[in-house]
């Protein structure tokens, strides 16, 4: 995003030079990128009680970064090929958080309920 050559090079887009406009939208975004990495290293450290977060990354962030892609394929901006790897990482991404969350959530209900428990107080 702080490297829109890069970016260029990687998704196959000939003569890509952004202009200013550009270059701030990624600048809001790779900030607001930033601010949500520094959540999900917060929500690490108590990972059961801060679950949610898991569910905010998937819907609506990676959903939306897949949604993204699809655009940016049926626009013809971005060759499909070249998408495909990306795809495939946000596609573990969400697997991966989807099985943190349920395990986290689990694990949640096992301490409230523990085994052999009569369940009174």
């Amino acid at each position: 995003m702080l490297h829109p050559d890069v970016g260029g090079r990687l998704f196959g887009i000939v003569n890509f030079h952004p202009g200013a406009d550009y270059r701030y939208a990624m600048a809001v975004g790779a900030s607001l990128m930033l601010g949500w990495t520094c959540l999900l290293l917060w929500a690490d450290r108590k990972p059961v009680e801060r679950r949610g977060v898991l569910l905010l990354t998937i819907v609506p962030i990676l959903l939306g970064l897949v949604a993204a892609g699809i655009y940016a394929v049926t626009s013809h901006f971005i060759a499909p090929a070249r998408m495909v790897p990306i795809w495939m990482l946000q596609l573990i991404l969400i697997g991966l958080f989807s099985f943190a969350y349920f395990r986290a959530r689990g694990i949640e209900q096992s301490l409230q309920n523990p085994p052999g428990g009569s369940g009174r107080g």
